[in-house]
Formats: C-alpha cells, structure tokens, sequence
C-alpha cells in the first residue's frame, strides 16, 4: 500500500472510492488522444446519466432560483445605469438585448414589473441599494441549488457544512455579479445610449468607436471566465486541472441557442400558451425559457463529468461505477 501511494498509483481502499484519484499518468492529456469510439461512449453516457441523475428536475429547481434572482437583479443593473442618467434610454437597451436572447413574450414579461417599480419607488440610489442586497440573497441560493446539482452529476457528496456553504456562496455571487454587470453594461452601452453615456462622462466619439469593436472580444472572455469558474469551483471535487474553456461549457452555450432560437420559432408560429393560459400565457413562456436555459447549463456539467470517467477508464475500469477524484472537503 505504502509503496502505491509513494508511486502515485491509486490506492484499493474500496470502502471510500471518493478518495481515488489518477493523478494524470496514463490517462489521455487531450481529448484527441481518447481511443477510437471515446465520443460515442462519451455521448451514450451523457444522456443516460442525463435521465438517470435527473437533469430535468434539477433544471426546475434552478429555474425557481432563477426567478428569485433575475427581477431584484434587473432593478438594481437598471437603478446603476441610471445614477449617469439617461434613464428611459438605459431601461429600453436592456429591454433591447433581452429581447435578442429571448421570446418576445418574456421581455414582455419583465418589462412591466421593473418599469413598475422604477417609476413608483425611491430614486435611483434607494433602488440600487435595495436590489443588490436582495440579489445577493437571492443568487446565492442559485449558486448552493446549483453545487448541489453538479455533486450529483459528479457523483461526490456534500462536503461543506452549511456555516462554510453560505459565505461560499456569496462570495461566488458577488464575483459573479460583478463580472455580469460588466456584460450587461457592454450589451447595453451602445448606441444612442453609449453616446450619452459618453457625453456625461465626457468621451469622445473616437473613444467610443473604439469600445463598439473591443468590447465584444471583452465580453467572450468574461463570459467563458463565468461558465469555466462556476464549472469547477461548484462541485465538491478537485478536477485535475483548470480550463479556460471546456466542452461542457462549449455545448452548453450552442445548445442554449439552439433551444431558444427553437423555442421562439414555436412561440411565433405555434403560440398555444396564450390561448391555454390567458393572460398567464406570457408567464409560462418565460419560465418554460428559463428551464430551457438551465438545462442546456446542467447538461455541460454532465458531459464533463463524462468525458472524465472516459479519461479515467482507460487506465481503470473502476470509474464506470464512480468518478474517482479527490473531495475539496470532506
């Protein structure tokens, strides 16, 4: 036993599978070096633990943490773009880019209680205030739903006891917000709202021409730093090492688009909800995107999950019963 650890070898302990780990010798480095037949294996796998682990349901759960979080969140980015002023143009960018990514019908479904509450409430600082204290609570809550689906499709357990997993969540929040003002601020600071933006800050047009270009390459990179970093700080087990991009992630994003783009084809041609649901029609539509939108985000976590068991059985047919990396905490 002694001379296996001391070679790096994984030790036989059966008992606690979870504390196996290859630590890389012997096992494919890229993904090109799989054997023949690696992907097939790697997409059966996918969607049988796709239903075997539920995916579907946890969507659901993330769909409701969503929810809690989106509306507080918007009015707090809304109530920050407009302490420059400019409010009417700030509130119809967002509702301009939301309208690219999503239904029509959900844009419609937001932009009546944020507008709502803007114009009825305090100002702009009161609102702010308000928003990211409950978005933070609120987020939070997504980020421990979210940990503790990639457990499950990583096959590791809890390790952190609730008084760790509050601060780790918020922390993550706070990063993360920080990180998606940023990529709602570039989205929205265009046009005519950039240019007066610009105006009051005092930004000349060469400068904003500029920022029309590069913040879109900006954008690519703090997106993938968001999808990457919450793929491998979320689940309680320690990946070999850390990727700027994963396949996971690549597939979550083309079938995110996918499935929206699909789903507004259906809600422009075959809108049924509406006539089943009345005026709750636009509701349904909007929840229905949102579990769209978390389930193609799980299914990346479970490829990954996937395409490393596929590493690992090349040098031990253990890891078809268990993934077999180390726990952060036990």
């Amino acid at each position: 036993m002694e001379g296996a650890q001391s070679s790096g070898e994984p030790t036989q302990d059966r008992q606690d599978r979870r504390v196996l780990w290859f630590p890389g010798r012997g096992k494919p480095r890229r993904f090109g070096d799989l054997p023949d037949g690696a992907w097939k294996r790697i997409a059966k796998r996918t969607f049988d633990q796709y239903r075997a682990d539920g995916v579907t349901n946890l969507a659901a759960a993330l769909t409701y943490r969503s929810v809690l979080s989106l509306f507080p969140g918007m009015v707090a980015f809304v109530a920050l773009l407009g302490l420059v002023g400019e409010y009417p143009q700030t509130f119809n960018g967002v509702l301009q880019i939301a309208g690219s990514i999503a239904p029509p019908s959900t844009v419609q479904t937001i932009s009546g209680p944020v507008r709502e509450v803007i114009t009825n409430k305090g100002g702009a600082g009161a609102l702010l205030g308000v928003g990211l204290v409950v978005t933070v609570w609120a987020a939070s809550g997504y980020v421990g739903t979210f940990s503790w689906a990639a457990n499950v499709m990583w096959e590791a357990r809890r390790g952190r006891s609730w008084y760790r997993q509050w601060p780790f969540n918020v922390a993550v929040t706070l990063v993360a917000l920080v990180l998606a003002t940023f990529v709602l601020s570039a989205l929205v600071l265009t046009g005519p709202v950039a240019r007066a933006v610009g105006s009051q800050l005092g930004v000349g047009p060469i400068a904003l021409k500029v920022w029309s270009i590069a913040k879109w390459p900006a954008i690519v990179v703090v997106v993938t730093l968001m999808i990457s970093g919450l793929y491998y700080i979320a689940p309680n087990v320690r990946p070999p090492s850390w990727r700027w991009l994963t396949p996971g992630a690549i597939f979550a994003v083309i079938a995110w688009a996918i499935s929206s783009a699909g789903f507004g084809v259906y809600i422009a041609h075959f809108n049924s909800y509406n006539k089943a649901y009345g005026t709750l029609g636009a509701i349904v539509t909007f929840l229905i995107w949102l579990w769209l939108t978390n389930t193609a985000v799980l299914l990346g976590v479970e490829l990954d999950s996937e395409i490393e068991r596929e590493r690992q059985l090349t040098v031990d047919p253990g890891a078809a019963d268990q993934i077999q990396l180390p726990l952060r905490q036990e």
